[in-house]
């Protein structure tokens, strides 16, 4: 055990990096674990509705349609809880358990992205919101029994969806290959709001 005068005390920058590593940390902890709890929930309704749509058969178009898509976002949803646990890990590897790298280095170590990971993510989000946003567009067709007025919300959320989308996927892409701050397109809306 080492007394109080054996101990070298931090300097400001190497206080301020550990501050930030916790808040890091702590930011990136409360996020898997929530995204754990509603990845579950989703299971439990992902199972009730599986149960419900095989229970009924698969009579129709729409039933395979419904299950496939369903299966999908499922799907979709778990792979990108596989990816952010693999960030998670990444980054608190390059934090903790890089002991032959100075402390300055290990923030910039942990924040390299993992093109792949961040890819992936991006362009699983945007289909996953467009067929969510697709399936609500049918559902509502088929309930107002084909009134193309009832179909505008919807259609612009959609068509919403996929410029959002294009635009994200492209940022990533900008960010990922100056490794800098994405361009004044990428950050005005951040900065605005």
């Amino acid at each position: 055990m080492s007394s109080a005068s054996d101990s070298i005390p931090l300097s400001g920058a190497n206080a301020l990096v550990l501050k930030r590593f916790g808040r890091d940390m702590l930011q990136d902890t409360v996020g898997i674990v929530t995204e754990a709890i509603v990845c579950s929930a989703y299971g439990i309704f992902f199972a009730l509705a599986l149960y419900s749509i095989l229970r009924k058969g698969l009579k129709s178009r729409g039933a395979i349609v419904m299950l496939v898509a369903m299966v999908y976002l499922y799907t979709s949803s778990l792979a990108i809880f596989a990816l952010d646990i693999m960030l998670w890990v990444k980054r608190t590897q390059a934090l903790l358990m890089t002991v032959d790298t100075p402390l300055l280095d290990r923030a910039e170590l942990a924040s390299q992205p993992i093109v792949f990971i961040l890819i992936s993510e991006v362009i699983s989000f945007m289909l996953s919101m467009i067929i969510g946003d697709s399936i609500v567009l049918w559902r509502a067709w088929i309930v107002c029994r084909g009134k193309i007025w009832v179909l505008c919300v919807p259609g612009i959320m959609l068509l919403m969806t996929f410029i959002f989308g294009v635009t994200d996927i492209a940022c990533q892409l900008v960010e990922l290959q100056t490794l800098d701050d994405p361009n004044g397109v990428c950050t005005s809306v951040a900065v605005k709001g």
